[in-house]
């Protein structure tokens, strides 16, 4: 209209303010449609202020319908959605503080009247009824959180096709949709999200195997989503909900696993082969609940990507740790209370890191940071005491007042190097050191050129024997390379933006790196996930590792493209696909770039072997291959003792894992039984016998088994 000729028609000192229309404060966001067919009427849709729990009373939103020709109002509010049943952020109307609010009317047809909140309406009478109101998406129903077929909630927009009023364009968290009869008994909708990227990763992390793509993230509002059969770039989603931290396992007594979670300390398991969807709750029973939670929206957890089987998770100020995380339940985590203390009540623990490489109680740690600008380091997190405070590493760091730690980056090689970032604008946000494991590391403020944005993710790895840095930002991803001479000088780091021309300036929120073949996964909040495989010489590059039978033995057969200091191959050995010794070394090139091939012979193959190599250079530095699973199933029993000579106990193992009642006794030499001791299906081919509390005098003994209606014996020497 022309300057100065509106006419207030709501609100206070309106003429023509409705009857019911909240005052002014009490009401928040209003959206507003004209009917295209009669102009005349618009409809206005406004936030009441309310945010219903259960069992709740009404819509939270209040509608009304201005008619320009009689210039008055008429109320609607009646007409807003209450099912029967009570379902938060979901039945009566939702509109989640005004956040999810729209409002629509068909071109052809002024009663034909779509409402969008957590779900969308329609009404046929424009609302003025609750009889002929009717969901059409969002949520299947009042009952729960199901997705209505190929719908999403959080509606935003609803607009038509010009020229064909039944075809209708719904736009929510979960991208766009379109059905072609919006008027139908049921709206059936068809997704029309292919081709564009709007993902918004809270975290993202990759297969720990190497050569191995499958990737697994956690989105807002999108759940927890992987590439469909580990390849490719077309996804699924594994659990709903508001996507949060996210895990995948190594193989694991020949499975895989998922971990994910929903918003407010939610966690799940998930065996990978399970359908979509099918999760166990693993939550530890004494975290606090949602509604009483002072921790995050965005669970926190972190499987240890080196060493599957340890987990943690973060509430509040309060640590958990399982080292069974494939079989965890809610009830056998185990609380780190020394975390807890030192943490502080009025804290959060936001970020974790933990030491690259297979899993080593004197070397290992797990490194913490919290909202209050603090890192802890809290050594052999796997074994330690729960009641163990973990090490401050702040004090003398310069760490900003009131910063967010959003990230922690160790080092693959040496988690003396250190890498830690923090959210906050304003701040100074990242820092480095060369000694965390010292009593009081130094560090350095590496914040160098990249001044302005705020530090979301980070992650170290190493090409061409070089240690790289990696940032993520909000205004897209960075690199540098940091030493002793530069850090924290006038100079200061340079940062250089990478893939500009791909990610652009896209909020990088997560970065995972699998540090075997250095492949480094990028999550980004609101454009989808990348990865890169950074170049460089990587001190052995493993071509294949595979094994088959020989007989009864079993020929292990490997080779390289290219080694760069490489020292040897330690083979390992498990019958359980958890628990692995060592078989044996052998000598590795040292340095090539031509194919080199090796091989080795198991003479104790058993009925299931489990192999996997560590690739070893001549700094001590090591790497895990992938691991190769050889059954022989048509094994006869047998057994050989790993313990021989013997102290207190006796470790045997079988052939086959043994079936039904084992009897294992100890004889001298003159035939006198010494000791005895019955299983009852054992659940292991590996048998500890124990003769602690017997006096044993110094020689030969003989071992028997009786199984399966047979009798083994062998002779064993005591020390």
């Amino acid at each position: 209209g022309a300057a100065l000729s509106w006419t207030k028609i709501a609100g206070n000192g309106s003429a023509t303010n409705p009857a019911g229309w909240n005052a002014n404060g009490a009401y928040g966001r209003v959206v507003l449609a004209i009917a295209p067919s009669s102009e005349n009427l618009v409809y206005a849709l406004y936030w009441n202020g309310v945010s219903n729990g259960c069992p709740a009373a009404a819509a939270e939103a209040e509608l009304y319908l201005w008619d320009q020709t009689a210039t008055t109002w008429v109320d609607r509010t009646i007409g807003l959605p209450n099912e029967a049943g009570c379902s938060v952020g979901n039945d009566p109307f939702s509109a989640q503080g005004g956040y999810d609010l729209v409002i629509a009317v068909k071109p052809d047809n002024a009663n034909a009247v779509f409402i969008g909140g957590s779900n969308i309406y329609r009404s046929t009478d424009g609302f003025a009824t609750a009889g002929n109101t009717t969901r059409i998406g969002g949520y299947n129903s009042p009952a729960g959180y199901a997705l209505y077929a190929n719908s999403h909630p959080d509606i935003h927009a609803i607009v038509f096709q010009p020229g064909t009023t039944a075809t209708m364009l719904c736009g929510n968290d979960g991208g766009v949709q379109r059905t072609t009869n919006n008027l139908a008994g049921t709206v059936a909708w068809a997704q029309i999200n292919s081709g564009y990227r709007t993902y918004q990763y809270y975290y993202v992390t990759l297969d720990p195997r190497i050569g191995n793509n499958k990737v697994l993230g956690g989105a807002q509002d999108n759940g927890s989503t992987r590439n469909i059969g580990g390849t490719g770039t077309s996804f699924e989603q594994v659990f709903g909900g508001d996507g949060v931290s996210v895990g995948l396992s190594d193989l694991i007594a020949g499975n895989t696993f998922e971990y994910c979670g929903s918003q407010l300390g939610g966690i799940k398991s998930r065996n990978s082969t399970l359908g979509l969807g099918f999760v166990t709750d693993i939550k530890p029973s004494t975290a606090a609940t949602p509604a009483t939670s002072s921790g995050l929206f965005v669970t926190l957890f972190k499987l240890d990507p080196d060493n599957t089987q340890n987990l943690y998770y973060a509430d509040s100020n309060t640590l958990y740790r399982t080292t069974t995380a494939s079989t965890v339940t809610t009830g056998s985590w185990t609380r780190m209370t020394g975390t807890d203390a030192t943490v502080g009540i009025a804290n959060v623990i936001s970020s974790f890191a933990t030491t690259r490489g297979t899993y080593s109680a004197a070397t290992a740690s797990l490194f913490i940071g919290t909202s209050n600008a603090k890192i802890f380091r809290l050594n052999d997190p796997a074994n330690i005491a729960a009641a163990t405070a973990p090490t401050d590493l702040s004090p003398g760091a310069g760490f900003p007042a009131g910063g967010y730690v959003s990230s922690i980056a160790v080092n693959p090689r040496n988690d003396d190097t250190v890498l830690v970032t923090f959210s906050n604008y304003g701040v100074t946000s990242v820092f480095w050191t060369g000694n965390a494991n010292a009593a009081t590391p130094t560090w350095f403020n590496v914040e160098g050129n990249l001044t302005l944005p705020s530090f979301r993710s980070a992650a170290i790895l190493i090409k061409n024997n070089v240690v790289e840095y990696y940032v993520g930002t909000s205004i897209g991803l960075y690199g540098a390379t940091i030493n002793g001479t530069n850090a924290g000088t006038a100079a200061g780091t340079t940062w250089a933006q990478e893939g500009p021309a791909d990610m652009g300036n896209a909020v990088v929120t997560s970065l995972a790196l699998r540090p075997a073949d250095n492949k480094l996964l990028i999550g980004t909040h609101g454009y989808g996930m990348w990865s890169s495989v950074v170049g460089g010489v990587l001190p052995i590059t493993l071509l294949d590792f595979s094994g088959k039978l020989q007989g009864n033995d079993v020929v292990l057969n490997w080779s390289t493209s290219a080694e760069y200091n490489s020292k040897e191959f330690q083979i390992e050995k498990s019958i359980d696909g958890v628990n692995y010794r060592k078989l044996n070394n052998l000598p590795a090139a040292g340095n090539s770039s031509s194919v080199k091939t090796y091989n080795y012979l198991d003479k104790e193959a058993t009925e299931i072997n489990y192999y996997r190599l560590k690739l070893i250079d001549i700094d001590g530095n090591s790497k895990i291959s992938s691991i190769v699973l050889i059954k022989n199933s048509g094994l006869m029993q047998d057994m050989s003792i790993v313990t021989n000579p013997f102290n207190n106990y006796i470790n045997i193992r079988f052939a086959k894992m043994p079936k039904g009642k084992l009897t294992l006794r100890l004889i001298d030499v003159s035939g006198k039984q010494i000791a005895i001791s019955e299983y009852y299906q054992p659940a292991s081919a590996l048998i500890r016998f124990d003769t602690y509390g017997k006096v044993l005098s110094r020689g030969i003994y003989i071992l028997q088994a009786e199984v399966e209606g047979k009798r083994y014996s062998i002779k064993v020497m005591k020390q």
